[in-house]
């Protein structure tokens, strides 16, 4: 299958955040379903479409580890064409586990973000102050019926109360990604490129 412009985009970016870890002295791994699971249990996955389905195929793409330092974190490469200058689209799955982990049990976790027309690099720590700054959540009509709909709203409220937050949740006929999966929009206003805050993070003394 040919790659399109937004797939070739995401893996520049996936590539060139994992070249900076390992000019870090970082031993970089995936544990992503499509990267560890046979074809046939992949395609059963996706075959299900649940909510727990999604759960398990949003785990964590990437892995970083100093074997020098003892500093490890997960990461993961997102991009977008999200209109507004202020914000920016990610699937909520992936976004709500990793901020529920790091929130809970202090797991490192980054998304290095950058907007498709280059115009705009954030790095996103997963946490609280992260699902705060959620300006809405959005369900794509186009591939969710209204049963699913009321199913993931369900859910979604059901998350989000472990947050102590309420965002509005919308419908729209537009997905931000190929995938057509529920999306936020996120006020990335404050949020510093992701070489920053990786080197932050890594380098807190420096």
């Amino acid at each position: 299958m040919n790659a399109d412009v937004g797939d070739l985009e995401h893996a520049s970016l996936e590539q060139r955040v994992d070249m900076w870890c390992r000019e870090q002295g970082f031993i970089t791994f995936s544990l992503a379903y499509h990267d560890v699971l046979p074809e046939d249990t992949q395609r059963a996955l996706a075959h299900c479409g649940s909510i727990t389905s999604h759960v398990v195929r949003t785990r964590s793409d990437r892995h970083a580890v100093n074997p020098t330092t003892n500093c490890i974190f997960k990461w993961d490469a997102k991009t977008c064409t999200w209109p507004e200058d202020a914000e920016f689209a990610i699937e909520y799955v992936p976004l709500v586990c990793a901020c529920m982990e790091a929130h809970v049990l202090s797991t490192p976790y980054v998304f290095c973000c950058e907007r498709k027309n280059g115009d705009g690099s954030y790095g996103v720590t997963a946490g609280l102050v992260t699902m705060q700054n959620i300006q809405r959540i959005l369900i794509p009509t186009r591939r969710w019926n209204a049963n699913a709909r009321e199913v993931w709203t369900t859910w979604i409220k059901s998350t989000l109360a472990h947050f102590d937050i309420n965002p509005p949740i919308l419908e729209t006929p537009k997905a931000s990604t190929g995938s057509g999966d529920p999306f936020v929009a996120l006020d990335v206003s404050q949020y510093l490129p992701w070489e920053t805050v990786l080197q932050n993070a890594t380098h807190p003394t420096e």
